[in-house]
């Protein structure tokens, strides 16, 4: 019986990954993804226990617009990285002209960057939004309040921003009687601070110093149940205490409260990742398999969703599964390092064939990656027309775009290579490897400026730089 029901619930992600398929390859033939950038807010005024209102104001407006359809957004770590090593200026990107250059560097539509002004108890939130292609500000919006109502001039303000670029709707959840945006800022302060050392634990595993920071997760469970005691609904607070718990291996504890977070707010895909996640440490892996698979049609787009399930096909040895999965959650935001190099590794360690997988397009991209950081790394005219075809099947999976970019560079085709491998970067924007091959475009048609910044991102974004000395030379050469 337990044979029969993991061979059920195996096919049953198999076919969520292929119904995903059809889903999203039509909806990119018809509308291919938009890539935003959003930075982090500059502060005007106010005290150091004030300044996390920027960095919550520039996450409010990531969540929001990357909850939309066919959105992808640049993650704001590499966007610091950049700025800094391109000496831009980093006080939060104060002129469109910053914004068009950096925007352009990173293959987006649209450069959000935006301020929070604190007077007393007085707060005014501000974003402006530059189409890079244009270099015109299309949007200025402006929520302005008291420091109570933080958490409702950030919806307020995302709000304006999806509406001005015809993102559609941002649904503001009803947590009622503990609707977030209408928490006193002192539980804000308690919600940041959770949000902040839930930032150092890992995605989906449990974190190897746990025996050490076990000290470090009571004070936040602590924290937890002060919160729930005033507000007994206040999903976040059930959420942080299960996330917490499940680390210090208190599962009894984790079960419960990732159960109350997932029924406070059903439309929270953190939530169902976080129920998952007991399920799979627990090693209840029919019920981990439920969970996930229903978390992909409900949240399709979210690459975490993804590449929970695809760790759970690992963990029972489907391997196919879990390319499929890997796959949508490499093409899906945000991007995860971890699922890209899961991806590679598994593929060129597994021998598989066109008649395992549920879709021609997952044997077709498996096999690029095959070919690509595999053995033999021979980018020749049977791959670049696969390439091709696969990018008409898939229009908003980058690799396609690369190995067309370098298979065209190689041939001294520096405008087709070039027109590529930028196409590769707008729908992956901080694709390293890209980067490296439109720098080295760049240097080689003179472009020099344009060509040392895009190596600079590749030796900034890439964990394996084996040629920066080579790199160097090319660039220190180029007049």
């Amino acid at each position: 019986m337990n044979t029969l029901i993991r061979l059920l619930t195996l096919r049953f992600s198999l076919l969520t990954c292929l119904v995903l398929l059809s889903t999203t390859t039509k909806a990119a033939a018809d509308d291919q993804a938009l890539t935003v950038a959003i930075t982090e807010f500059t502060t005007q005024g106010g005290t150091a226990d004030q300044n996390w209102i920027a960095t919550s104001c520039a996450e409010a407006l990531t969540n929001k617009i990357a909850g939309q359809r066919n959105i992808k957004i640049v993650e704001r770590q590499y966007l610091g990285k950049i700025i800094e090593e391109l000496k831009l200026q980093a006080s939060g990107l104060v002129d469109e002209n910053t914004a068009v250059e950096l925007g352009n560097l990173v293959g987006v539509k649209y450069f959000i960057y935006g301020s929070v002004s604190i007077a007393s108890d007085a707060l005014v939130l501000r974003s402006r939004t530059v189409d890079v292609k244009t270099a015109q500000i299309v949007s200025v919006s402006e929520a302005s309040g008291v420091l109570s109502d933080i958490f409702r001039l950030q919806n307020e303000l995302a709000q304006k921003v999806s509406t001005d670029l015809s993102f559609g709707t941002i649904t503001i959840s009803e947590n009622d009687p503990a609707r977030i945006e209408s928490l006193p800022f002192s539980v804000a302060s308690k919600l940041e601070k959770l949000k902040k050392m839930a930032a150092t634990l890992p995605f989906f595993f449990l974190d190897p110093a746990r025996k050490r920071r076990s000290a470090e997760y009571m004070l936040a469970i602590n924290l937890c149940d002060d919160l729930i005691e005033k507000y007994p609904k206040l999903e976040a607070a059930h959420y942080y205490k299960a996330l917490f718990s499940i680390h210090a291996e208190d599962f009894s504890t984790g079960d419960a409260e990732s159960k109350s977070a997932k029924q406070l707010n059903p439309d929270d895909a953190d939530a169902f990742l976080l129920r998952g996640f007991y399920f799979y440490i627990t090693e209840k892996y029919t019920e981990a398999t439920q969970v996930l698979s229903y978390a992909t049609t409900k949240f399709p787009n979210d690459s975490r969703t993804w590449y929970a399930l695809a760790k759970l096909n690992l963990k029972q040895n489907n391997s196919i599964g879990a390319m499929e999965c890997f796959i949508n959650a490499i093409n899906n935001g945000p991007y995860l390092p971890l699922a890209d190099d899961n991806f590679r590794s598994l593929v060129t360690s597994t021998t598989f064939s066109a008649g395992q997988f549920s879709s021609g397009v997952y044997y077709d991209i498996a096999s690029m990656y095959k070919t690509l950081y595999g053995a033999r790394r021979v980018i020749d005219g049977s791959t670049y027309q696969l390439a091709s075809k696969t990018a008409m099947a898939m229009p908003s999976f980058a690799i396609s775009y690369y190995i067309k970019g370098i298979y065209e560079s190689a041939q001294g085709n520096n405008q087709q290579a070039e027109t590529n491998l930028y196409h590769a970067i707008e729908q992956k924007p901080l694709f390293a490897e890209a980067h490296r091959a439109l720098g080295l475009v760049y240097l080689r048609t003179g472009k020099c400026n344009l060509g040392r910044q895009h190596i600079t991102i590749y030796t900034q974004t890439d964990n394996a730089i084996t040629d920066f000395q080579e790199l160097q030379n090319k660039m220190n050469q180029c007049r």
